[in-house]
């Protein structure tokens, strides 16, 4: 079942945010026409994603530049996916489902932090 997220007229045309949604927390990316629903976290080393840099259906991840379809998760320069969820605009509503399609990468349990806890070796 959908859920009612945002009003489109609040997200910024070429931005993505952050979003809590039953307890995930899901990247709304929205490039003027369409919007995209997506974990937040990059699946390579979990760094903020919606710092990222945004080409119509795509992000690059700011720290290491995996690049990750927005349509379908696909790493476009490697082997890792990006969780997606379906995502739509009703009646000036963003719209997204938290499915776990067939194929993709579930989400942590309890995954409520946008970094990496880092520890440091002196």
């Amino acid at each position: 079942m959908a859920e009612s997220v945002c009003d489109v007229s609040s997200l910024k045309e070429g931005q993505a945010r952050v979003y809590r949604v039953n307890g995930k927390h899901v990247a709304i990316y929205f490039d003027g026409e369409d919007v995209f629903a997506f974990s937040p976290h990059c699946p390579h080393a979990r760094a903020n994603l919606t710092k990222g840099t945004f080409q119509k259906d795509a992000v690059r991840c700011h720290w290491h530049g995996w690049r990750f379809s927005l349509q379908d998760g696909k790493g476009l320069n490697n082997d890792a996916e990006l969780k997606t969820y379906p995502a739509s605009i009703r009646d000036g509503e963003v719209m997204v489902e938290l499915v776990e399609p067939e194929g993709q990468p579930k989400q942590e349990e309890g995954e409520d932090s946008f970094m990496p806890e880092i520890k440091w070796k002196n």
